[in-house]
């Protein structure tokens, strides 16, 4: 990536990067060039997405998403280990 800005994206950027694909059907080769990451990076936060996804049917934690008082947080408050240990 030499001579270009280096950008970061939050928990919740990634979850709706990776999201778009998995659920709108939106083509990596699309996702990535509208996001200017490159596939590799996608391939990344959708391994990170799916590693850490048990936590959000973890019991004892409160996630907001699917709880008994109905409330809906955003999609990546589950997903908090998405972006760590890895480059941005």
């Amino acid at each position: 990536m030499s001579g270009k800005e280096r950008r970061s994206f939050s928990a919740e950027q990634k979850v709706a990067v990776v999201k778009r694909h998995l659920v709108e059907g939106v083509a990596i080769s699309a996702l990535c060039d509208q996001e200017r990451i490159s596939p590799t990076q996608f391939y990344q936060w959708q391994k990170q997405l799916f590693e850490n996804g048990a936590a959000a049917f973890a019991r004892g934690v409160e996630t907001g998403v699917g709880s008994r008082n109905g409330s809906r947080n955003g999609d990546a408050a589950s997903f908090s280990g998405v972006g760590s240990g890895g480059r941005n």
